[in-house]
């Protein structure tokens, strides 16, 4: 919130200086060069990506800002749902706080800045082609809507009764 609120009363430098820190302390999770595992294959396919990526041993691929809460000048994640043990290109991970940043302003201002989205790729090194990331967020999803990955999909039709199952539906 601290660093949308910049954005919000139009300091538009001061959230670009927080995204830069935000970008830069993310970037310094990665420590080993990418490489792709059976499993990152078996969830985001054979996606081709530029050479030379960085990765950290685990990663939360979730690192929305939502899920980012500063108390005292920590930062504390509060959603590891999406913490994987195999490399995930960091460049990735930080594709997707913009993303969602960017697709979801709530009234943050974003919309009130055309030249943003640009500005904040290059911020973040992604540069101006994110198709790669763009294609790994699809397999993500469709990882994520897969039978089985629901808890829905954990009960057998009427377990519990029908209201049982939907509320668990309605979870999904």
């Amino acid at each position: 919130d601290e660093c949308l609120a910049r954005l919000r009363t139009g300091d538009e430098a001061a959230f670009l200086g927080q995204m830069q820190r935000f970008v830069d302390t993310v970037r310094a999770l990665a420590v080993q060069p990418f490489r792709a595992t059976p499993e990152f294959l078996r969830i985001f396919g054979a996606v081709r990506l530029p050479e030379g990526l960085k990765s950290a041993e685990v990663s939360d691929i979730d690192l929305v800002l939502p899920n980012i809460i500063v108390h005292g000048g920590a930062w504390h994640v509060i959603d590891y749902e999406w913490t994987f043990d195999f490399p995930i290109p960091i460049d990735f991970i930080v594709f997707r706080t913009l993303r969602y940043l960017l697709a979801e302003d709530h009234g943050h201002g974003i919309a009130q800045h055309p030249d943003l989205r640009r500005r904040l790729l290059s911020l973040a090194g992604i540069g101006t082609d994110a198709r790669p990331y763009i294609r790994m967020e699809l397999a993500l999803q469709r990882h994520i809507a897969e039978p089985g990955s629901c808890i829905a999909d954990l009960f057998p039709q009427g377990a519990g009764g029908p209201r049982l199952a939907a509320v668990v539906a309605s979870l999904c």
